[in-house]
């Protein structure tokens, strides 16, 4: 599953709302677990 939320984020001295992209991964007995964190000024941004 992927996901975002946006975060306010100071950049050189300016805050700004950034995308905070988390994917998560889900076991067979229904456990999360977080499998990766991107900070992004947009949630289109590529990679």
């Amino acid at each position: 599953m992927v996901d975002a939320r946006y975060e306010q984020v100071r950049i050189d001295n300016l805050v700004r709302d950034c995308a905070v992209l988390i994917a998560l991964g889900i076991d067979d007995k229904g456990k999360r677990e977080v499998l990766g964190v991107q900070v992004s000024l947009s949630e289109t941004e590529v990679y």
